[in-house]
């Protein structure tokens, strides 16, 4: 991919006029897929960005959760392809040797390989393996499986047969520039020793042309071959083992100097072999020269900057012939030299944060090459310090020194957030300290060890070992610097969905750390609480604050605190806890005391959703919700959590819902930009219900499910099951046949089988959001019996008092059903849930009229309707059809309708409840539910013809 830009870079100052217009539209291309926060990610894996797009270098990444990490680069490597292959030239990848990729980076390949697919014709990806070292359960087998299955790839599996003995012929014929008739027998005897492997037969000739067998006849002019010689010529099993048989042919300074760079491994830069010759106790002669003849010989090759063994086998024979204690000598020696030059021993470690693991996994200034190269050559340094492994130590003193090395290369590592790299870089750390390990002076670098180690394993997915790292943290040292290791140890229970364990692990800990958590969280105390930080955080201006958010610092310590508080609220958001506003009173006052940052954000807006819930104070909740946007405006960072906090929540009750529609949006644009890929599928979501509930045409919605199914599959798993049932209710509505249901890779086919996977796992959030589900759904389709049932069932799971969009739909659907089972002799206690909801609709219509003013039109008119007044009623019900239409609330326009007909067919007006079952159809089938509209086409006898359906369907905000 660097190449790649490379050559894009190049085009610049091309004399072909082509090329540099091409340069200018890739560059707007990339800028127009990939924010600048996102090229500065990039940097560090394709360099050429930098001088693709030169303010990458003087720009910071910046991003705000560390659970994105996973994903990041295979996302930005996408959309860089999608990029370029959006314009009008062809990209072709050439990827050699790949089974010898990890599973990681075989994943990531076979993703952007599929995300190019998209653009048909436009990318073609060459990969080469070796058959015979991938078996039906090698991990490529399973991704190149993947890659067939996908219909936007189209795969040619080519299998390289050898070459015939025709095909040697020809090979000797065109070489030698002889006649077939002079080769034939050649030919023949190297097709027999070969087998007609291609690369064997190269190499074989090489060999044959090195002894002297072939060679040029001054007297015959022409080449000329020793038959004795070639006939003896042993017959090798492999090719690697005939590249292998010309080391014995080299030179006691070749060998040496081949030896010397066998310890770097297969690879290594030239830049690093140059300075060979300054190590002490490291005896290379004439290396330039040297690697010129084991270049010529074809023992290595030169890839532009790097020098490479041609062969893996060759490595492997000189590294396996050396003796073991030159090798351990010349490993110790140039690693101590690189070492030095690098300047390991000046590193130091900070304290690990969150907020430090962040800004380690983002941001490097990798423009800047003498720094690259010294991060390079510090990498070699310790890869040779620990191929020599612990037993190269002399002294003990040794064993901190090498494991700090190691701890700098972990860091590096995660820098690129090569996290499996990371792991080994520890692994060895440890086994340097050994039964020193957690010693009275070296407990910090085994701290920080371990923290990394924590880190990196929670990054790749292993909660288990993620545990046992921060464990080990907390046994050894105080219960301030474990603070990142207890959070770690919070996020893995979080991967595991243990909400409850999170919260009762959190409030020990807020306990142990002086945080005023009570106990026992009686809604008087709620409140209570609620009014005291309230009348705290009052006390300071929406300017005073914005003044402390950049006026001071906060520690690590502080904002681990922070972090910690915010994990334990979002477990007790999950679960509905009466915990959650003590929690989050909590981190408003520790951010006022120690310092206001971004992570202030979401807590200043949680207080404003709360004290509008709870207490029911609507002003005062905007006034907070809007000290946290000011804080967010003041931030460097995403600050996603906080974002969502008021789009889906804070200000549904103050903003036009198509303005917060359009912010739900943007804020998924931004989070996609910025990388955080799990983010931007939760936003997306609430964007999908914003618009449902908005009367967006369901098709549309509908489309925009399909297209991110995928998406939400493999980056944000554990929303799938919501996101399934939005899609059902849907599907109900419009008639699609499709099942949501196969998305699932677990054993859940149907509702009722997700119902049994809530109860099995005590998930009472999804069993609550099934039950509002089903209630809706039975609402929507008029069977207010069962509708009734269902709301109960919903409302007494503790989730239910969540206020979300969903809570003001189910108010709503609430309240219109209960005045229509009291108007249809249910029970008067109906009419008092009814009221209820009415006197909810009132408030909030006093703070969102353009939102809230045909819902409560419409809840008028059937609470005037229950009450006998049918003018009043009748007259409301027209208010509220005007205020959906000029509203835009389609859905609700055809709803008002439906209702207004139930009940002048209820006071037997036969024709005009029949007019507003027609004029409610039209709005369902321009809503484009088309079930729905098709139910009360067939419950009321409407005689609809196909031209008015497709006529009015074009239409929208029609006054029917």
């Amino acid at each position: 991919f660097d190449k790649l830009v490379a050559n894009i870079v190049l085009m610049k100052d091309s004399f072909n006029k082509a090329d540099v217009d091409y340069n200018s539209r890739a560059r707007n291309a990339i800028a127009d897929a990939i924010d600048e926060d996102g090229w500065s990610i990039l940097v560090d894996y394709v360099p050429s960005i930098g001088d693709l797009m030169p303010i990458v270098a003087k720009k910071k990444a910046v991003n705000a959760e560390i659970e994105l990490r996973p994903w990041q680069l295979t996302f930005f490597l996408s959309k860089l392809m999608s990029a370029l292959l959006s314009l009008d030239r062809f990209v072709m990848l050439c990827l050699d040797d790949v089974q010898w990729c990890d599973p990681a980076m075989l994943a990531m390949l076979n993703e952007i390989i599929i995300h190019s697919g998209h653009h048909k014709g436009r990318c073609i990806c060459v990969v080469t393996c070796r058959s015979n070292e991938v078996s039906e359960f090698h991990p490529l087998t399973l991704h190149f499986n993947r890659l067939k299955e996908c219909k936007h790839t189209n795969v040619t599996e080519i299998k390289l047969s050898s070459l015939t003995k025709d095909n040697v012929i020809e090979m000797v014929m065109t070489e030698m520039r002889l006649p077939k008739r002079m080769v034939g027998e050649f030919a023949e005897i190297v097709h027999r020793k070969t087998l007609g492997h291609a690369l064997f037969i190269v190499e074989l000739l090489n060999s044959l042309v090195r002894n002297g067998t072939i060679s040029y006849s001054l007297r015959k002019r022409r080449y000329d071959f020793d038959w004795d010689r070639l006939i003896s010529t042993e017959t090798w099993e492999s090719v690697g083992s005939l590249i292998v048989s010309n080391l014995s042919l080299l030179s006691k300074n070749d060998l040496q100097n081949l030896r010397i760079i066998c310890c770097f491994g297969i690879q290594c830069n030239i830049s690093i072999v140059s300075l060979i010759k300054d190590c002490p106790g490291v005896q290379s002669i004439e290396m330039p020269s040297s690697i010129c003849r084991l270049i010529n010989d074809g023992i290595l090759e030169r890839d532009g900057p790097k020098l490479v063994f041609s062969h893996d086998l060759i490595h492997q024979e000189v590294y396996e012939t050396m003796p073991s204690e030159l090798r351990q000598y010349l490993q110790v020696n140039l690693g101590k030299f690189l070492g030095s030059i690098a300047g390991l021993d000046g590193t130091s470690s900070e304290e690990i944060s969150i907020e430090a693991s962040i800004e380690q996994l983002n941001l490097s200034d990798s423009n800047e090459k003498d720094q690259l190269n010294q991060g390079s050559t510090s990498l070699v340094a310790v890869d040779l310090i620990n191929s020599a492994g612990p037993d190269c130590i002399s002294i003990q003193s040794q064993s901190s020194r090498f494991a700090r090395w190691n701890l700098f290369a972990a860091t590096e590592s995660k820098k690129k957030s090569n996290f499996q790299a990371v792991l080994h870089y520890c692994e060895h750390g440890f086994c340097f300290l050994g039964k020193k390990l957690w010693a009275d002076d070296l407990t910090q670098i085994s701290r920080e060890l371990h923290e990394i180690a924590a880190f990196a394993s929670y990054a790749v997915g292993n909660t288990a070992d993620t545990t046992q790292f921060a464990e080990g943290i907390i046994e050894n040292v105080s219960l301030e610097q474990s603070l990142f290791a207890q959070l770690m140890i919070l996020r893995a229970l979080e991967s595991e969905e243990e909400h409850q364990h999170i919260i009762a692990r959190g409030l020990a800990l807020l306990r142990s750390l002086n945080l005023n958590v009570p106990s026992n969280p009686t809604p008087q105390i709620i409140m209570e609480i609620l009014t005291e930080t309230g009348n705290s955080a009052y006390k300071y201006s929406e300017e005073d604050i914005i003044t402390m958010q950049k006026s001071t610092s906060v520690n690590s310590i502080q904002r681990n605190v922070m972090h910690l508080l915010g994990a334990v609220s979002m477990a007790c958001y999950q679960t509905a806890s009466p915990y959650y506003p003590l929690v989050m009173c909590e981190l408003v006052n520790y951010s006022l005391e120690n310092g206001v940052c971004e992570e202030s954000a979401q807590a200043f807006a949680l207080l404003g959703y709360y004290q509008m819930f709870l207490q029911g104070n609507y002003i005062s909740g905007k006034y907070w919700a809007d000290v946290a946007e000011k804080i967010i405006e003041n931030s460097t960072k995403l600050n996603f959590q906080a974002n969502l906090c008021l789009k889906s929540f804070c200000y549904l009750w103050h903003k036009p819902w198509g303005q917060l529609t359009d912010e739900l949006f943007s804020l998924y644009e931004i989070s996609m930009k910025a990388g955080y890929i799990d983010g931007a599928m939760y936003a997306i979501c609430q964007y999908w219900r914003m618009s449902f509930a908005r009367g967006e045409k369901l098709s549309v919605i509908s489309r925009h499910y399909d297209s991110f199914m995928e998406s939400i599959v493999k980056h944000c798993y554990s929303i799938l099951k919501f996101v399934i049932l939005d899609f059902s209710l849907i599907n109900e509505l419009t008639g699609n046949s499709d099942d949501p249901y196969s998305y699932f890779d677990e054993d859940i086919h149907n509702e009722e089988e997700l119902v049994l996977d809530g109860k099995e796992r005590n998930n009472s959030h999804l069993l609550h959001f099934i039950a509002r589900k089903r209630f809706f759904s039975s609402f929507l389709f008029g069977d207010f019996s069962k509708a009734a049932i269902y709301s109960k069932e919903a409302s007494s799971f503790p989730t239910s008092r969540v206020p979300k969009i969903q809570l003001i739909h189910h108010y709503f659907y609430h309240g219109l059903m209960a005045f229509r089972l009291c108007r249809d002799g249910k029970g008067a206690s109906y009419l008092k849930e009814g009221q209820e909801m009415l006197e909810f609709m009132t408030i909030w219509h006093e703070h969102s009229p353009r939102t809230f003013e045909n819902k409560l039109y419409l809840l008028e008119a059937e609470y005037l309707a229950a009450s006998c007044n049918r003018n009043a009623s009748l007259q409301r019900f027209d208010l509220a059809i005007k205020s959906s239409r000029d509203n835009g609330f389609i859905q609700e326009q055809g709803l008002a309708h439906e209702l207004k007909g139930h009940y002048l067919s209820s006071i037997i007006e036969i024709p005009q409840a029949k007019e507003s079952y027609e004029k409610a159809y039209h709005c369902y089938i321009q809503w484009g539910a088309n079930a729905k509209a098709e139910r009360i086409r067939k419950d009321h006898n409407l005689e609809i013809s196909k031209g008015d359906v497709e006529q009015n369907s074009l239409k929208h905000n029609r006054d029917w």
